[in-house]
């Protein structure tokens, strides 16, 4: 639940603190730090570890290659659409799991798992409709005090 809740926060955050900034740059560093952190905590189990070539490789790409292409997509999505319709995009990976596991793994698609997925292409639908243009709040008038 506070993962949820965090990854909303950043969301909103990263909207309105890092809107001038680059996409290519905000994400260079969340997974610059990300890797150090992980690293950091990884630290201890590396002696006891023994990655085959292939591993490492697989890993490098898929961090590399598909961590940072999707990263620097998913912040141009949040400034072009906004926090809320931008983050409703990642809602979408279960549901890509879920078809990628039964279509390449062969496993079972239950009523279950089609219930979830209907459950999260309607709230995504809801989040991204256009709502009627707003009318701004009145401010009550400022009273300067000399």
């Amino acid at each position: 639940m506070i993962a949820s809740i965090s990854y909303a926060a950043a969301a909103l955050g990263q909207r309105r603190l890092l809107r001038d900034v680059d996409p290519m740059e905000s994400s260079f560093w969340q997974l610059a730090l990300a890797t150090i952190a992980m690293a950091v905590i990884a630290a201890p189990a590396l002696p006891s570890t023994h990655p085959t070539l292939t591993a490492v490789v697989a890993v490098l790409i898929l961090g590399v290659l598909g961590s940072s292409i999707a990263y620097v997509l998913y912040y141009f999505v949040l400034d072009s659409l906004g926090a809320t319709r931008g983050s409703s995009v990642t809602f979408v990976i279960p549901i890509v799991a879920v078809l990628l596991g039964t279509l390449l793994l062969a496993e079972p698609l239950t009523i279950s798992a089609v219930t979830g997925m209907a459950v999260i292409l309607f709230g995504i639908v809801l989040t991204s409709l256009r709502r009627g243009h707003r009318q701004p709040v009145p401010r009550p008038a400022e009273v300067s005090v000399r």
